[in-house]
């Protein structure tokens, strides 16, 4: 897994989906320097099995994303999937 990258490159992040035959939804929330960048919400079917999101940095710095799950894209009710770290350096 690729940790570090350049700015102004795509920084994608991959997921499987595991909603059971239940649709919902996956919330996107990206960070740099603990400062939120933005964030997406994607509806999820009841039978999906993966999704990806993407960002560009335009400055350097610690970065992040967190995953969520919800039941609507409005992520109200979000709950914690996964937190995963990387670099952003000057590019």
């Amino acid at each position: 897994m690729t940790t570090t990258f350049k700015t102004n490159q795509a920084i994608y992040v991959t997921f499987a989906l595991h909603p059971h035959g239940q649709a919902g939804a996956v919330c996107v929330y990206w960070y740099l320097n603990g400062n939120s960048v933005t964030n997406f919400a994607f509806p999820v079917r009841p039978y999906s099995q993966s999704g990806y999101s993407y960002a560009i940095y335009g400055q350097p710095g610690t970065g992040s994303v967190d995953l969520y799950w919800a039941s609507t894209t409005q992520c109200t009710d979000r709950v914690l999937a996964q937190h995963v770290t990387f670099t952003v350096v000057a590019g």
